[in-house]
């Protein structure tokens, strides 16, 4: 066999051979990192928009594995058991309290089952956090706050006033660092009306945890 064709084969087989050592160090590698990360459990988000107290199905939600030390408690796991308060429910049996964005954490913080909504003389109101509209105070479902406006009619000084009182919080959302960014309210419908308005035009609303005694 001519030199050529025998340094040809050399370097052939020395290049599978380098292949097939890169290959098993780096079988080896994601080995050793899954080990690290330890066991995977899956989450889930939304395919799309959900409105609040809209029936939730499977077919809205995909399923992704990350590893289990990243998953927040309050993250959904499993479809068909999902722990609300002391009781087990699954999807279709309840309704978000908030409404969901696509791609946004299923959590079990803003279910409730469907049995246990609101009245009819009751509406949920969502109040996001933004540069008009702080929370003073961390807030968790089943608080209870208070609502201070400030604003202006017309020419008049500015004025600041407690516009509600005890007003109990029904769903939370919360951001990727825990951050509460969103509230639902429960209230009647004129109250509704009143913060709604205050919304969209006063100069600044607070929301202010009631104090659990």
């Amino acid at each position: 066999m001519p030199d050529t064709k025998r340094r040809a084969w050399l370097f052939l087989g020395l290049s599978l051979l380098l292949a097939a050592v890169a290959g098993y160090l780096f079988l080896q590698k994601v080995h050793a990192v899954n080990q690290t990360l330890g066991e995977k459990v899956k989450i889930y988000i939304a395919k799309k928009n959900i409105a609040s107290y809209e029936l939730l199905r499977e077919e809205d939600f995909q399923g992704i594995e990350i590893p289990k030390q990243f998953v927040k408690g309050s993250a959904v796991i499993d479809l068909y058991a999902i722990q609300i308060d002391q009781n087990t429910y699954p999807l279709h049996r309840l309704v978000s309290v908030v409404p969901m964005t696509q791609g946004e954490l299923l959590t079990s913080h803003v279910l409730k089952p469907k049995g246990d909504v609101m009245s009819k003389e009751k509406r949920l109101v969502s109040l996001s956090r933004s540069e008009r509209i702080g929370f003073d105070a961390p807030i968790d479902f089943h608080d209870q706050v208070d609502i201070v406006v400030s604003g202006k009619i017309g020419n008049s000084e500015p004025k600041t006033m407690v516009l509600m009182r005890n007003v109990p919080v029904k769903g939370i959302v919360k951001d990727e660092k825990g951050n509460v960014v969103a509230v639902g309210l429960e209230m009647t419908l004129p109250e509704a009306e009143r913060l709604i308005h205050e919304q969209n035009f006063a100069i600044s609303i607070r929301v202010l945890k009631v104090p659990d005694f």
